[in-house]
């Protein structure tokens, strides 16, 4: 499994940055089904497993795998997207509060902030602040006091 990968192999760089990406490539998008698609920069075929797979992600301790990689690789800005990605397919309505304490919002605004200038960041880092915010007052307020 990727996130015991990462689990095992912290202060491995590329590691990290290429767990962050499988979790958030293959895990892509919400809803049921598994989806086959084609990347627009890259030109390679993505494969989207959803739900059950991203549960046992959860389980297997995805959500810390990433937030450890985002918080101690803020100088990589692949590892940062990927992770902004993952944190998105990883959260669920259950542990959005927990994701929030244990970091996502101060990892994604310092990643917005660090790399202000790359569209593609910025717009994965928001999404984590959507994501996180979405039907959770208690991360609203953290969002908007940040």
């Amino acid at each position: 499994d990727v996130a015991v990968a990462m689990q095992g192999f912290r202060k491995c760089k590329e590691i990290q940055r290429y767990g962050c990406g499988a979790i958030a490539r293959v895990l892509g998008s919400s809803g049921d089904e598994n989806k086959k698609s084609t990347d627009k920069d890259t030109g390679e075929v993505v494969l989207q497993v959803r739900g059950s797979a991203a549960r046992l992600c959860r389980k297997a301790g995805g959500v810390p795998a990433v937030l450890h990689a985002i918080s101690t690789y803020h100088d990589d800005i692949t590892l940062q997207y990927y992770a902004c990605l993952a944190v998105q397919v990883l959260t669920s309505q259950d542990d959005k509060r927990k994701v929030a304490v244990a970091g996502g919002i101060r990892f994604a605004m310092r990643a917005m902030q660090r790399f202000a200038k790359d569209r593609r960041l910025q717009g994965a880092a928001i999404g984590v602040l959507r994501c996180l915010g979405m039907n959770c007052i208690e991360n609203k307020n953290d969002i908007a006091e940040a």
